[in-house]
């Protein structure tokens, strides 16, 4: 009879056992799966920011290429019409003339102030 109990008390601790490490195992199963979904997500962040920066270069790129090609311009509009460079300080003759149209909106008509006492305006008027 004891040994039935015993028996009886070996299985039930066996399965107890072998039902933790199923669940340990299941566990286990999730971590990994949580890891590499992870991974999985890190790799895909990873390969954003390197898009991201490939275009960041490329845009690099295309502002130095715009910035050398805007200083070509420069020098080309420092020429004059002989085709001799101007020197640092001087306007060639087609800026001369863009500077003094830009200025013609603001320019105002000056009121003459005639100099002297000013006349009265109660005295009669003579009309001979």
């Amino acid at each position: 009879m004891k040994l039935k109990k015993l028996e009886e008390l070996l299985k039930q601790q066996q399965s107890q056992q072998n039902q933790q490490q199923q669940s340990q195992s299941q566990q286990q199963q999730q971590k990994n799966q949580q890891q590499n979904q992870q991974s999985s997500q890190k790799n895909s962040q990873d390969q954003q920011k390197q898009a991201d920066q490939k275009k960041a270069d490329q845009q690099k790129q295309q502002e130095q290429q715009q910035a050398a090609q805007k200083k070509e311009d420069d020098k080309q509009d420092q020429q004059n019409a002989e085709g001799q460079p101007v020197k640092p300080g001087q306007m060639t003759p087609e800026e001369a003339k863009r500077l003094l149209d830009a200025q013609k909106g603001d320019e105002q008509v000056l009121q003459w102030k005639p100099q002297g006492k000013p006349e009265d305006q109660n005295r009669p008027v003579k009309d001979w």
